[in-house]
């Protein structure tokens, strides 16, 4: 049995690798999904806003970890066990975690290991975690390297945030404009839940209400912070409570106002919408599951990695045609000279067709892409 893990928060950092198991995809993924913005903070934490989430990755990430971009996750891997996988049985290898979408809660019967990190417009993001060991124990300097990284995976994910919120949730296909009606009874003084601010609750407590009536009881905690919301029937229903106090708009609401006992709720309240949605449980929705399947990772997408000192590096994503064209098989960098180290000229996405130029030179690979010449290492040329 193995304890689902629920957790509200936001952003990550680098690198994926693809574990083989079951391919699983989602149909009608929001367009720009993983368009993102980065920045670095004067302590060198590295922060990427996607369109719904954002995360935060450690400052000694960088070049370390790369990510890797699929139509509906990002996978965050470690370079070096990733590499020396490749090297060694040409398997891929250095999974940290992977951050998916969903348009409704079905992976909760398939996944061994996620964390709920919340609900957007259209759906709900959560993290997986390998099941296996990923980094490479083969080398003493790269399993040292992987245990440094690795130990600090579960400190990205809690600092992983949703940036907006949803008002209903894809748990039950709620409809948002009836959500109101199904708390109408609670007078204008009253709570749906009255203490969901001040104290962690129990699945026991919740366990009388509905999915849109816990998706109600979630907008309260917000409401509680002086959220507005979009949806008319929602504010209309908070602006009748006497408690209320709706003074900021949904666009400049800050997640991280909030405190660490109400995101524990709300994901409380996400895992019970969960069960509502499926009939099973709430305690099973929560807490446990039986599910043996392995954890199951999109594959294809781009290839992006962690790039140190070289932020404005262009990222090279259409291939080259004619003759002696070799494709990349993860995204890599192209480097001014042949040797590790040297000047990146470009990160060449993965699955992009290069033009080989000349003759390898100690595994190096001269090529041209896109008007841009250097060398790829030919472990990542196939």
């Amino acid at each position: 049995m193995i304890r689902k893990k629920l957790r509200n928060a936001v952003l990550i950092l680098a690198g994926a690798c693809m574990l083989a198991g079951t391919v699983t995809s989602y149909a009608a993924v929001p367009e720009d999904l993983w368009k993102y913005d980065m920045s670095t903070s004067q302590d060198g934490t590295i922060t990427y806003q996607f369109k719904e989430v954002s995360i935060s990755l450690p400052a000694d990430w960088s070049g370390k970890c790369g990510m890797s971009i699929g139509d509906s996750s990002i996978t965050f891997y470690h370079l070096a066990s990733r590499q020396a996988h490749l090297n060694d049985s040409g398997s891929n290898g250095g999974r940290l975690f992977t951050l998916a979408y969903s348009e409704d809660y079905s992976f909760t019967n398939t996944e061994p290991n996620y964390t709920i990190i919340g609900s957007g417009e259209g759906g709900v993001y959560y993290v997986t975690q390998p099941t296996d060991l990923q980094g490479y124990t083969n080398d003493s300097s790269v399993w040292s390297e992987w245990q440094d990284v690795s130990s600090q995976v579960d400190w990205v994910i809690s600092h992983i945030s949703m940036i907006h919120v949803s008002e209903s949730s894809p748990a039950a296909d709620l409809d948002v404009n009836s959500l109101a009606s199904s708390v109408s009874n609670i007078g204008a003084d009253s709570y749906i839940v009255p203490d969901s601010s001040s104290r962690t609750l129990s699945s026991s407590e919740l366990s009388g209400l509905s999915a849109a009536q816990l998706q109600m009881a979630i907008n309260e905690i917000y409401a509680r912070n002086h959220r507005r919301f979009d949806t008319p029937s929602i504010q209309s229903y908070f602006d009748s409570k006497t408690w209320y106090s709706g003074t900021v708009d949904p666009a400049n609401f800050d997640p991280a106002s909030m405190s660490q006992t109400e995101w524990t709720n709300i994901s409380l309240m996400l895992s019970l919408m969960s069960g509502s949605a499926s009939g099973t449980s709430a305690a099973s929705a929560v807490d446990t599951t039986d599910s043996q399947s392995s954890v199951q990772i999109i594959s294809g997408g781009s290839d992006v990695q962690i790039l140190d000192d070289t932020p404005a590096a262009p990222i090279i994503s259409t291939s080259s045609t004619g003759a002696n064209v070799r494709y990349t098989t993860a995204g890599v960098n192209m480097r001014a000279q042949a040797v590790s180290g040297s000047t990146i000229v470009a990160v060449v996405m993965e699955g992009v067709g290069v033009t080989v130029t000349g003759q390898t030179v100690n595994g190096w690979v001269p090529v041209s892409c896109s008007g841009y010449s250097g060398y790829i290492y030919q472990d990542y040329l196939a």
